[in-house]
């Protein structure tokens, strides 16, 4: 039997749970000054809570497409080609900067990253439309 992934339909709204939910971790795990992430990345102070904010606000940014009935298919496009950006510039940065990082650091960021490439692509195909 085979299966035509063209065909192959994921419901956008427990997708963007998910990817609030890892947006929210992040942010956190960048603010919270003792967090083991935070050391592990080897930032400074600023760069580390900046970028904690800005997860928090896309966290907040997917709450708020979440109370629409349906999720807008434009805006859930949108936030999967900003999540396969964003998975490429973690990796990048990674491969750039790999000696600047700890060895969690490298697995946190390349985790990270990983996810977001993984529900970018989830994403897109949720918002395809059947041929």
């Amino acid at each position: 039997m085979r299966v035509d992934v063209r065909r192959l339909r994921f419901p956008a709204r427990p997708l963007l749970v998910w990817d609030a939910l890892f947006e929210l971790a992040v942010g956190l795990a960048l603010l919270v000054p003792l967090s083991p992430a935070r050391s592990w990345l080897l930032l400074p102070d600023r760069t580390s809570s900046a970028l904690g904010i800005v997860f928090l606000v896309a966290a907040a940014g997917i709450a708020a497409l979440l109370l629409q009935d349906p999720p807008s298919p434009t805006a859930v496009r949108a936030l999967g080609w900003g999540n396969l950006l964003g998975g490429a510039a973690g990796w990048l940065l990674l491969i750039v900067l790999w000696s600047r990082f700890s060895a969690y650091g490298r697995a946190s960021l390349g985790s990270a990253a990983d996810i977001c490439l993984l529900l970018g692509v989830l994403e897109l195909l949720s918002t395809e439309r059947p041929r």
